[in-house]
């Protein structure tokens, strides 16, 4: 995977990733391919059921970052569009539209705000509460008599 990894590193810079985030979706690829030599898989064995297997050893070997198959979206993107695994082998979930709002507020925190990577995390995981799933009921009283009034848990 080392030859695309300046494609990969091209690819965070242009969708705004901070360097910080950068160096670190680099280890979470450098990790991936030690991962696959040490499974004797090549970068065109990866498919959905092998990035699920790679992200549940993550979990299991107590990691706390990088532990869901879509944290591995930039990198397999760029693995796709190189040709080196095939487009619909290794299918990353797209975000539904709550989680597209929670990565732009994380972009938001890490890039405009300059936050530490665990601050924007908390912060994400704190918002994630309030968010409600249409036809649901959330859990905050305010935000319930909200939601009654105007439709949408907005303030």
């Amino acid at each position: 995977m080392s030859p695309l990894a300046p494609k990969v590193r091209a690819r965070l810079r242009d969708s705004g990733y901070t360097p910080l985030t950068a160096v670190n979706v680099m280890r979470l690829m450098a990790h991936l391919s030690r991962w696959l030599a040490a499974n004797a898989l090549g970068v065109a064995d990866l498919t959905g059921e092998q990035v699920d297997r790679h992200v549940a050893e993550r979990r299991a070997a107590g990691r706390t970052s990088a532990r869901s198959p879509r944290s591995l979206a930039p990198i397999l993107a760029v693995l796709a569009e190189a040709g080196a695994v095939g487009p619909t082998s290794v299918v990353v979930s797209a975000a539904s539209g709550q989680e597209a709002l929670l990565a732009g507020f994380e972009r938001h925190l890490l890039c405009e705000r300059a936050l530490a990577a665990s601050t924007a995390a908390a912060y994400v995981t704190r918002a994630r509460a309030h968010c409600v799933p249409r036809g649901s009921k959330p859990r905050d009283a305010a935000l319930a008599r909200r939601v009654a009034r105007r439709g949408s848990p907005a303030p």
